[in-house]
C-alpha cells in the first residue's frame, strides 16, 4: 500500500473539518500532523510509509502536548472554571427581594433571570446580599444587606 501527498492532505482537511463537530480541541492537531506529512511527501515523494506514519504520530502528539501545556499555563484552570456557574459573579452583590423569603425559601429577579434564594425569613422589598451558592438546591444563599453607607 502506498500513500501519496494528497491522501494526507485530504485526511488533514477531514480532521480539521471534524474538529467543528467534535468537542475538545483535539482533532485539529491530528489534522495539522496529517497536513505536515502531506507537505513533506510533496517535497520527498519516496518517503516510506512507516516514516510517514511515524512523522504523523510524532507531529500530532507534539502539537497536542504543546497545546495542552499552553492551556495549563495560560488557560482557565478547572477550579476557576465558571461554565454553568453564572451565580459566582453574583456573590457579594445586593438585590431587592421581589418576593418574601418564607420558611427559608424565596425568589428574586436579577436582570431577566428569576433565582431561587435561601436565607432567613425576610419581607418583599428588603435588600439582600448574595453570600454563596447552594449546590444541591441550585439556589443563591442570601443574607440581609446592611444599609449602604452614605458617600
Amino acid at each position: 500500500m502506498s500513500l501519496v501527498w494528497w491522501h494526507w492532505m485530504v485526511l488533514g482537511l477531514a480532521l480539521l473539518g471534524a474538529e467543528i463537530l467534535a468537542p475538545g480541541f483535539v482533532l485539529i492537531w491530528f489534522g495539522i500532523g496529517a497536513l505536515l506529512v502531506g507537505l513533506l511527501l510533496a517535497v520527498a515523494p519516496d518517503l516510506p510509509l512507516a516514516w510517514q506514519i511515524a512523522i504523523f504520530a510524532v507531529a500530532s502528539g507534539a502539537a497536542l502536548g504543546a497545546s495542552r501545556a499552553w492551556v495549563r499555563r495560560h488557560g482557565q484552570q478547572p477550579s476557576e472554571a465558571r461554565l454553568n456557574r453564572p451565580d459566582e459573579g453574583l456573590v457579594g452583590q445586593r438585590f431587592l427581594l421581589d418576593e418574601a423569603i418564607e420558611r427559608g425559601r424565596g425568589h428574586l429577579w436579577v436582570g431577566d433571570v428569576r433565582w431561587r434564594v435561601l436565607g432567613p425569613d425576610l419581607p418583599a422589598g428588603r435588600q439582600v446580599r448574595v453570600v454563596g451558592w447552594d449546590e444541591p438546591s441550585g439556589a443563591l444563599q442570601v443574607e440581609p444587606a446592611e444599609p449602604a453607607e452614605p458617600s
